[in-house]
């Protein structure tokens, strides 16, 4: 590490349990982020100055100007364009020694095996069950962790699956489940400040895992009411006959 990235990533560096071998750690690996809106422009953007040297992102939408209420990366100069083009220009201006590969296109049963093998750590910031299905899946297959985030309205949820712990099928039900679930689903309101929360525990989250540091939200997911800043944990016990076989 030269001495410009030792300024650069100084309040990492002198934390105890960071140092200069758990900025090196963070600068040598590589992450996957699922979606790019409000979750996935966040987590992008801390995984980025953080100094996560490689990020791969996925997504295939244009910029609207209904996502300007939560997806920070973005403002009324991008409307209509890109998400990845339009993102990914700003991630560079953030720090430009990051690799970004781009995948413009949604993530589905046919891609995503062979995407997510290429990665050391997943983070899941889509919008559909079924997708999250496929995701899990695939980071089985591919005996990959995966951080899971989801926004509902003034609540948010965080949840960390890995080889030996329950899995996001365990929790919502097998994938056909899910492709029925995602059919009766409606769009639902959502707080722009709680998708900001969110995304921050994902990228802490994130660090962890890299770091092996603190406890991960495995076995459990975490809910953050956004009424009273209260937190909450959910038990998810390893259902049988599930999918999952790690």
């Amino acid at each position: 590490m030269n001495k410009l990235e030792k300024k650069r990533y100084n309040r990492h560096i002198i934390l105890g349990n960071v140092g200069v071998d758990g900025q090196e750690k963070l600068n040598n690996s590589k992450v996957l982020i699922i979606g790019f809106g409000g979750l996935g422009t966040g987590v992008a953007m801390y995984l980025t100055r953080m100094g996560i040297g490689h990020l791969g992102i996925v997504d295939s939408d244009c910029v609207d100007i209904s996502n300007l209420q939560r997806q920070i990366l973005y403002d009324e100069e991008d409307i209509g364009m890109s998400k990845l083009k339009s993102g990914i220009k700003k991630l560079k201006k953030i720090n430009s020694e990051i690799i970004i590969d781009e995948y413009e296109f949604f993530l589905n049963d046919k891609n995503a095996y062979e995407i997510i093998k290429k990665y050391d750590v997943i983070v899941d910031c889509t919008d559909n069950l079924l997708t999250r299905g496929i995701i899990n899946r695939a980071c089985i297959d591919n005996d990959k962790i995966c951080v899971f985030g989801g926004v509902n309205e003034f609540n948010g949820f965080i949840y960390t699956y890995k080889k030996g712990s329950s899995c996001f099928e365990c929790m919502m039900g097998n994938i056909e489940e899910l492709e029925n679930k995602d059919k009766t689903n409606k769009v639902v309101g959502v707080i722009g400040a709680m998708v900001g929360i969110i995304s921050s525990m994902q990228s802490l989250e994130v660090a962890k895992i890299i770091l092996g540091i603190g406890t991960l939200s495995t076995n459990e997911m975490i809910v953050v009411d956004g009424d009273d800043l209260s937190t909450s944990i959910i038990p998810i016990n390893k259902k049988a006959n599930c999918y999952c076989r790690w």
